[in-house]
């Protein structure tokens, strides 16, 4: 300080300066931290919107599969079938469910299943048949699924379908004893399940035939979405 009291000349404006640069250094950190943020958001809306197109686009590919099976639902039942066995069918319907087990997964092929079944049993008139429907299609479903994740080395498509066709006759025999109250029911089984070797082999080799073709498409649409 000076002898009355005040600041030395050079002090002050040196001061004054730092307090600038100070507030320069916080304006400019203030501005890169809205950048950032805008950014960051712009980003955010980004993968919503790219999120938001996969899943319309995933929308599309099941409501098409659901489509798929409607269409062998009802060709299968315009197909006369020779009384083997109560309830025999040839099961067309479930390549729909294996393609989109294939291709997307267990929750995406039980909702597959599921809507189909149900649409399939309206369209039918049959709606007393609905929980029969239900029970194979969703047993059916599961079965496959485990067979096609923890044990694809030695089973392929067709393997995997025959176990499918399989697990539907039997919760199909299952629910109906259940119902009527009828073990004798189970009686059928061995003629559904050797009715299912020859159904689930067709259906095995149709899905085999589509799989890789249809999951390349979704492959390379998702590819296309997220570029």
């Amino acid at each position: 300080r000076t002898p009355n009291g005040g600041v030395p000349g050079g002090t002050k404006p040196r001061i004054i300066r730092v307090l600038r640069r100070t507030i320069r250094c916080i304006d400019v950190a203030i501005i890169c931290g809205i950048l950032l943020c805008t950014l960051k958001s712009k980003s955010d809306y980004c993968k919503r919107v790219s999120q938001m197109r996969q899943n319309t686009f995933k929308l599309m590919y099941l409501s098409m599969l659901i489509c798929i099976g409607l269409v062998l639902h009802v060709f299968e039942n315009m197909i006369p079938i020779p009384f083997i066995a109560p309830g025999a069918k040839l099961g067309l319907a479930n390549i729909a469910s294996l393609l989109t087990l294939y291709v997307f997964g267990l929750p995406d092929a039980l909702l597959v299943s599921i809507i189909r079944s149900v649409l399939g049993t309206l369209l039918g008139g049959a709606v007393s048949s609905l929980l029969y429907s239900l029970s194979g299609a969703i047993t059916s479903t599961i079965v496959m699924w485990i067979v096609l994740k923890y044990f694809n080395k030695y089973f392929s498509m067709v393997g995997v379908s025959i176990f499918g066709a399989l697990a539907h006759n039997a919760a199909q025999v299952t629910v109906s004893s259940l119902i009527i109250n009828n073990i004798n029911m189970f009686a059928n089984l061995p003629v559904l399940s050797l009715l299912s070797l020859g159904t689930g082999f067709f259906v095995g080799l149709a899905s085999n035939t589509a799989k890789d073709v249809l999951k390349s498409n979704v492959e390379v649409s998702i590819k296309n979405l997220r570029g």
